[in-house]
């Protein structure tokens, strides 16, 4: 969900009048199923948007520890690299051209 949509139904939340509602206008044409959500509508947005937000930062989180695992993933290949490169020059017959292990 785009922040754009999170501070749009924030905003609807709050331009809402305050609880309690003339329920007996609204509920009027209602079943019980639909009865009981819009009861319930005026704390669960409120709870359901603070748990998107909680979620989004646990999100950022995540993704900033994957890119500093990918960083230093990255550090090690090229460290592992050069080391392979430099026992390659020294003693050729460890590897094959690739850096695998050879045969020999």
């Amino acid at each position: 969900m785009t922040k754009e949509a999170k501070d749009a139904i924030r905003e609807r939340f709050y331009a809402a009048s305050p609880w309690p509602w003339p329920m007996r206008d609204i509920l009027s044409s209602c079943n019980d199923a639909q009865e009981e959500f819009i009861v319930h509508a005026r704390r669960d947005v409120p709870a359901l948007l603070a748990e998107v937000d909680r979620l989004n930062g646990e999100a950022e989180e995540h993704r900033t520890l994957l890119k500093r695992i990918l960083a230093d993933n990255k550090k090690m290949d090229t460290a592992l690299r050069k080391a392979l490169a430099i026992l390659y020059g020294q003693y050729d017959w460890l590897c094959d051209p690739d850096g695998r292990p050879s045969n020999g």
